[in-house]
C-alpha cells in the first residue's frame, strides 16, 4: 500500500440547467494536500497507464453504428479541429449529418443537451488533454450515444453503459483521479520533472482505464495517425 499527499482541485457541475451546458477541459489539480493510500495492484495498473503512450485496448469499436460515409465526414471535421487553439464542438448524426456546431473558448464550449441524444458528440481539446468529468457528465445527462475528445496526439472515445448513475460516474472519478494523479506525480518526479500538461493528461487516461475496467464507462484511446 502506497500513501501520498495530494489535493485535487475540481470545477463543480451546474446542476440547475439541464438544457445548456459546456464541455470543456479537465481542471489543472496539483500535489500537496491530504494523504491516499493506493493498493499496490491498482498503483501497479495505474503507473503501467501513465507510462503507455499506445492505442487503449481494442474490446469496442467507436462509430461502430455509423455509416462509412458518416464516419469519413465526422473523421474530417475531427482533423479540421484537432489542432485548433479554441474548442470547437460538433454533433453528427449516424449519417454523419451535422446537427450541431458551436466556437468556444480556450477551455470550454457551451452545448445544448436537447440536441444530443443518440447522437455523435465531439470536440477539440486544445491543451491535448483527455475527457473530462464535465465532458462525461455532460454526454451522460444528454444520452448522447458517444462522446469524442481530438487532440493533436490522441482521439478518445466514451460511451456509457446502462443504469450507470451521474452519482456512480463523479464518485468513480472523483476517487481514481485523485489516486491517478498522486500516481501521475510520482511517475513525473521518476522522469526527473516532466511537462505538466503532459503528466496530466497521462493520469487521466489511467484514470479513465480504471473506470472502463470497474465497468463504469466504455473508454478508448487512439493514437492520430
Amino acid at each position: 500500500m502506497k500513501t501520498f499527499n495530494y489535493h485535487h482541485c475540481q470545477r463543480k457541475i451546474d446542476s440547475a440547467s439541464m438544457e445548456n451546458r459546456d464541455m470543456r477541459q479537465p481542471e489543472l489539480p496539483g500535489p500537496g494536500g491530504y494523504p491516499l493510500e493506493i493498493p499496490d495492484d491498482l498503483h501497479q495498473r495505474l503507473w503501467k497507464d501513465i507510462d503507455s503512450d499506445t492505442d487503449s485496448d481494442d474490446t469496442w469499436t467507436p462509430l461502430e453504428e455509423v455509416s462509412e460515409t458518416g464516419k469519413s465526414i465526422i473523421l474530417r471535421a475531427e482533423n479540421s479541429i484537432r489542432k485548433h487553439p479554441r474548442e470547437h464542438l460538433r454533433v453528427f448524426d449516424l449519417n454523419g449529418g451535422e446537427r450541431y456546431r458551436k466556437t468556444g473558448e480556450p477551455d470550454r464550449v457551451p452545448i445544448d443537451l436537447s440536441i444530443i441524444p443518440g447522437q455523435i458528440v465531439t470536440h477539440n481539446h486544445p491543451r491535448g488533454l483527455p475527457p473530462s468529468i464535465q465532458d462525461i457528465l455532460v454526454g451522460h445527462a444528454g444520452s448522447a450515444l458517444e462522446i469524442r475528445v481530438v487532440t493533436g496526439i490522441f482521439t478518445y472515445a466514451i460511451r456509457f453503459p446502462e443504469n450507470i448513475s451521474q452519482t456512480e460516474l463523479k464518485s468513480g472519478w472523483d476517487h481514481l483521479s485523485r489516486l491517478g494523479m498522486a500516481v501521475g506525480w510520482e511517475w513525473s518526479r521518476s522522469r526527473r520533472g516532466n511537462p505538466e500538461d503532459d503528466t496530466i493528461r497521462r493520469a487521466l487516461h489511467a484514470a479513465l482505464m480504471e473506470l472502463a475496467r470497474r465497468g463504469v464507462l466504455k473508454y478508448r484511446r487512439d493514437r492520430d495517425v
